[in-house]
Formats: C-alpha cells, structure tokens, sequence
C-alpha cells in the first residue's frame, strides 16, 4: 500500500512540475514577443481604403428594445380584476 501512494505522489509531482514549466514557459514568450508588431497596420488596411467602406453600414438604433410590441399575456390574465367583490365597500 505504501508503494502505491510512493508512486502516485510521484506522478503527481511530474505533472504539477511539467504544468509549471510550461506555465512559466509561456509568460517568458509572452514578454520577449513584440507588442509593436500588433499595432502596426498591415497593408490592406491603409488610410486609403477606409473610404472605400464608408457608408455601407446600414444605422444602428440606439435602443432595440424601444418598439418591442407588447406579447405579454399575463396582463390580461384577469379580465374582471376591475369588478369589486367586497360588499362593505
């Protein structure tokens, strides 16, 4: 029994030793890699061609909701809540 939990225990340390080292792995790749070469622009996306695509966007509402129609049938679940039952009213 006591080889058994020897031999998990070790298991467990390989794996949480591999999982560390990628982890830090990926952090030092992370800030040796350049963040200019994500804001430059590539070619195709120029100052040039942004007017090319101007105005072909159809105007977005500010609210959807605004002119949703009013499905909603609970408020007209009861058609004689207006009648009065209470007789010493």
């Amino acid at each position: 029994m006591d080889k058994i939990a020897i031999v998990i225990l070790i298991i467990l340390l390989i794996i949480v030793s591999l999982g560390l080292l990628v982890y830090f792995d990926q952090i030092k790749i992370q800030e040796t890699s350049p963040s200019q070469e994500i804001n430059t622009p590539t070619p195709a996306f120029t100052s040039s061609s942004t007017p090319d695509i101007e105005g072909v966007l159809p105007a977005i509402q500010p609210n959807a909701l605004e002119n949703k129609p009013d499905i909603n049938p609970l408020d007209d679940a009861n058609p004689i809540q207006d009648i009065k039952t209470n007789p010493f009213e």
